[in-house]
């Protein structure tokens, strides 16, 4: 069984996190989504907007992941 990797709270992933509390925060004024459900619900529109948009949701998650599991030990890409 392969080990979880640990993450790493760098700079960079703190200013990273830092911009996705700005996005949850504006999505949560605009829509008056609480708290609990904001990350569902604007996760849930954005599948919305790539189906509108020709984009593939399950494959740019799919990178997104990608990108994340490098970047949480604290390297960059």
């Amino acid at each position: 069984m392969m080990a979880k990797q640990k993450y790493v709270l760098s700079e960079a992933n703190g200013s990273r996190a830092a911009w996705a509390q700005r996005a949850i925060q504006a999505f949560e004024s605009e829509t008056s989504c609480d708290r609990e459900d904001s990350l569902c619900d604007l996760l849930c529109d954005l599948m919305h907007f790539a189906a509108q948009g020709q984009f593939d949701f399950d494959r740019e998650l799919s990178r997104a992941q990608g990108h994340f599991d490098v970047e949480k030990t604290g390297e960059e890409i």
